[in-house]
């Protein structure tokens, strides 16, 4: 759609995968190319962030991976009992369970993609925790603007309808 990206005043170059690496490893592609901290986003995401306040987030924490969170709470249709040796100690009635949640958008410093390994499988989150286990910065960005998921046809086809 895009082609070269003339037409957008812009120039994009296309990478393909000869098997399915993850997006960790799709990055080891591009690994000399990165010069800059880079934003990472999954294809199936849909946001209004504001991309400049997240690299100045970024850049202000001398972070060296960024993961934009959001909030998301899940409602337990059904009342839970918790039990503790066959007794009943309380009830809660469908608990709100909430939790921060993956977007899909990272900024990572040029120096974590040129430490991949050329075509070798890696998912975002396993970059995270081996720089986690290093003990590098890994912070996380709280998003509070739109966020929508549209990994399935039909989550697409529900956006498309409330856009119209």
């Amino acid at each position: 759609y895009f082609l070269n990206g003339e037409r957008l005043n812009v120039n994009i170059d296309y990478i393909s995968e000869k098997n399915p690496l993850g997006t960790g490893g799709a990055l080891s592609l591009i690994k000399e190319k990165i010069e800059h901290d880079l934003i990472v986003i999954n294809g199936d995401v849909m946001s209004n962030i504001s991309f400049k306040s997240l690299l100045n987030f970024h850049e202000k924490n001398k972070a060296d991976a960024t993961l934009v969170i959001r909030p998301f709470e899940q409602i337990n249709p059904y009342g839970v009992v918790y039990v503790k040796n066959d007794r009943i100690t309380h009830f809660e009635e469908k608990p709100i369970v909430k939790s921060n949640i993956n977007a899909g958008i990272y900024v990572l410093k040029p120096y974590i993609i040129r430490e991949l390994i050329q075509n070798e499988y890696i998912t975002m989150p396993e970059i995270l925790e081996k720089l986690i286990a290093k003990n590098k910065k890994v912070i996380a960005f709280p998003l509070h603007e739109e966020w929508v998921d549209i990994g399935s046809p039909s989550d697409l086809k529900k956006i498309i309808a409330q856009k119209s």
